[in-house]
């Protein structure tokens, strides 16, 4: 009991550190993201990465179910097949990556094009932005069964860490702007997504190398 109370405050601890922290980077970095694109290109990246935020629902659903079936499955004592539905999870988030690639690269762009307001010279840039938006969206997607594992786990301490480095990570590119003389919307597109990739396989790594039941064939 007093280990599990134990656990309890320093999960609860984890937590409210990471939300101060990633709510004060965050704030932080809008208004330098906002200095450094401009009110045009800021204004021009939140609305066509809205698109593709508006599936950010289908994705905390499907997280929610996952932990759901990770937490089932490890109170249940006598039972080992955590990595069954490991792996169950993961074909379920492929199929639904592929759904979303297709409808996403046709009838999400389609709607880009033909539906937003967007001045006529940065159409291109728009475009640009919406494929990374895309890409950064479904990189998260696919990290989404291993971060739900590490959350049934109640590792919140290593959840924690992870959110903390992607905020720190995107404040660093953010300032990295100033400093490259090239179309920064195009650049601040192409550098969220390879963060939100990098953030992706970092919960990929901790996953394997740590829970060692889903290390199986």
């Amino acid at each position: 009991m007093a280990v599990s109370t134990k656990r309890i405050a320093k999960n609860t601890t984890f937590l409210y550190l990471r939300m101060i922290l990633v709510m004060l980077v965050s704030l932080y970095t809008v208004r330098l993201t906002l200095s450094v694109l401009g009110v045009e290109d800021y204004g021009i990246y939140s609305a066509v990465g809205g698109v593709v935020a508006a599936l950010s629902s289908l994705s905390a659903v499907l997280s929610g179910a996952s932990q759901r079936f990770y937490s089932i499955e490890l109170g249940n004592e006598k039972s080992a097949r955590i990595h069954i539905i490991f792996y169950t999870m993961i074909k379920v988030y492929l199929l639904v990556l592929l759904f979303i690639l297709l409808v996403g690269g046709s009838v999400g762009l389609w709607f880009v094009c033909n539906y937003l307001n967007l001045p006529l010279e940065r159409a291109n840039v728009a475009y640009v932005i919406y494929i990374t938006s895309l890409f950064a969206f479904l990189s998260g997607l696919m990290a989404s069964p291993f971060q739900g594992l590490i959350i049934a786990k109640e590792d919140m301490g290593i959840y924690a860490y992870v959110s903390i480095i992607e905020v720190f990570l995107k404040l660093s590119l953010v300032a990295l702007l100033n400093y490259i003389e090239y179309d920064k919307l195009i650049l601040y597109g192409v550098l969220l997504m390879l963060s939100q990739m990098i953030v992706s396989l970092i919960y990929v790594s901790i996953t394997f190398c740590k829970y060692k039941e889903i290390r199986v064939r």
